[in-house]
């Protein structure tokens, strides 16, 4: 599936964000749907010493949260990016980067040459005050990760005994043209494990006598540490119970998406 075909699907009135009315609008929605999947990896993965799993909840149809890992031969990569806003314009927001993410896929850059290629395309392309927040993470030789956060809630990484909040990188893609984007690294132990989530899973809220409680950090690292010793799928469905739980089962009020990765040592 193609940026271009994403385009098409999405082209429907909407109100608010939300999906537009009549059977024709319905027809192209699930259609557009169908594509945005298309273009996310699967929701489990292994290669080599990694394993990852995802999980994604938009707003409504489609949405602007999006991820993907890639085994290019070199390393393994990870990434998860929130394009601003809900609806079809944000998944068109998305869909314009896994574009540009794809063709960058092939080149031998780091996370923080990555971003500065990805923030200069973007400013090019993108609605101005539009944006989005990403983390990208490689693993490379020496099960060194090596990552550059544009804005997105910091990732965690869990071993036996710290929390790493990975935060060095730089603004939001799409904002400045001449953005400057910082790497950080850190050297992987079997077992760690890294989880990322966009702000939906952090904020998704529950009433409690009239006032609002967010799901937050400290409710994911719990998860993290309680499931750390089970595979990546295994913490990704964790997660969402924990949150599904917090909630009580109601909808979601922003894209939700939560990508774990585990090193097997």
């Amino acid at each position: 599936m193609s940026v271009s075909d994403f385009r098409r699907a999405v082209a429907v009135p909407t109100q608010g964000g939300s999906p537009g009315n009549g059977s024709g609008a319905r027809r192209r929605l699930r259609s557009a749907t169908d594509v945005q999947r298309a273009l996310l990896p699967p929701s489990s993965y292994r290669a080599g010493l990694v394993e990852a799993a995802a999980m994604t909840q938009p707003r409504w149809a489609v949405g602007g949260d999006f991820y993907d890992y890639v085994d290019t031969g070199r390393d393994f990569r990870v990434v998860l990016g929130d394009a601003c806003g809900k609806g079809t314009a944000a998944a068109l927001q998305a869909a314009v980067v896994q574009g540009v993410l794809a063709t960058l896929a092939e080149e031998e850059a780091g996370p923080a040459q990555v971003m500065t290629h990805l923030n200069r395309a973007l400013c090019r392309r993108l609605i101005p005050a539009r944006f989005v927040t990403l983390f990208y993470g490689a693993l490379t030789a020496g099960n060194r990760l090596v990552y550059s956060n544009a804005g997105l809630c910091r990732p965690l990484l869990v071993n036996h005994s710290h929390v790493y909040r990975l935060a060095t990188g730089g603004r939001p893609l799409g904002l400045f043209g001449d953005a400057r984007y910082e790497e950080g690294s850190i050297v992987l132990c079997p077992g760690d494990v890294l989880v990322a989530c966009s702000d939906g899973v952090l904020e998704a809220s529950a009433e409690d006598g009239g006032q609002s409680e967010e799901f937050g950090e400290g409710r994911v690292l719990d998860v993290v540490r309680r499931y750390r010793q089970r595979n990546a799928s295994e913490i990704v469905a964790g997660l969402v119970s924990a949150v599904r739980t917090f909630t009580d089962g109601e909808p979601p009020r922003d894209d939700m998406t939560a990508v774990v990765v585990r090193f097997l040592g």
